[in-house]
């Protein structure tokens, strides 16, 4: 039955993507939502946002709330593709990060209301849109409003950090066994990152900063270079942004430690040099790092 119903859905979507937007629209509006509270009440709030708007954004949304209608899973928008030059970039990829982690974790299930305002709230903002039709409040806005919302009413934990423990990874630039400085050229440091972000975490500002009064002892090291990695979920000029971010944090932490600027060159690399060879499109921790090598 599952099956059938599947096969159903897909023609479904099919058929749509011949319809003109305002057959989309009428037939998102006569729809008897099915499924589970999640999904019913996502197909209200597309309607709700799809009748605020008009032509191919009306008719997109549309196709996202029959979707739901039938009782599927519709994510949110992905950025993959969309102009991320502007100011909010940073901030809708964080967004959009800690929303998906809030879904896949249960609240879903546990504030189906919530969930359903939050992602199309969203969805507003990643499409653009300046305020949420209706009124003068802005998608983002809306959007920080109900992500509260929805935190109060789903008691979701946030999943275990997936980051290399730095232990794991031991790349000192001093021998601890022996208490010998490691030739330069052999030095290397590791820096791993949450996905999609570019914040040192805690276990590794420790490290940056011992290694930051290690550099400065050290007269034989004249250069430190900052490599930028991503893994490859993301575009790929999406990627290239967040490898030279994640540089340029470990380059901040080793100046506020005292390191001078002129002494440190930062790059970045996107998803072209992976520690971990994968697919396109997969989530690996140990390529979202940045390395430290010296000169």
């Amino acid at each position: 039955m599952k099956l059938v119903n599947g096969i159903f859905a897909l023609a479904a979507m099919i058929i749509l993507v011949g319809c003109a937007p305002s057959g989309s629209v009428d037939m998102l509006n006569r729809a008897q939502p099915v499924g589970s509270p999640f999904t019913k009440y996502l197909a209200h709030e597309y309607g709700v946002l799809t009748n605020s708007l008009s032509g191919q954004q009306a008719g997109y949304f549309a196709k996202k709330g029959l979707a739901a209608v039938d009782g599927m899973i519709v994510e949110p928008e992905t950025l993959d593709g969309k102009d991320l030059s502007g100011p909010d970039a940073a901030d809708m990829a964080e967004a959009r990060g800690e929303l998906i982690s809030m879904l896949e974790n249960g609240a879903r299930q546990q504030a189906p209301d919530q969930a359903a305002i939050a992602q199309t709230r969203f969805d507003c903002w990643a499409d653009h849109q300046g305020t949420f039709p209706g009124d003068d409040v802005s998608c983002r806005d809306r959007l920080q409003i109900a992500m509260e919302a929805l935190k109060q009413s789903a008691s979701v934990a946030p999943p275990p950090s997936s980051l290399p423990q730095p232990e794991q990874f031991p790349s000192p630039i001093t021998d601890g066994a022996r208490g010998e400085n490691v030739p330069v050229d052999q030095a290397s440091l590791l820096v791993f990152f949450d996905w999609n972000k570019y914040v040192i975490g805690d276990s590794a500002k420790g490290v940056l900063d011992t290694v930051a009064q290690e550099i400065k002892s050290r007269s034989d090291i004249k250069k430190v270079v900052v490599i930028g990695h991503t893994d490859t979920s993301g575009s790929e000029k999406y990627n290239m942004k967040l490898s030279v971010k994640r540089a340029n944090a470990v380059r901040a932490a080793l100046i506020s430690h005292g390191v001078p600027p002129s002494k440190i060159r930062t790059e970045g690399h996107g998803e072209t040099d992976l520690l971990v060879k994968t697919a396109k499109g997969v989530r690996e921790a140990k390529n979202r790092r940045a390395q430290i090598t010296f000169e």
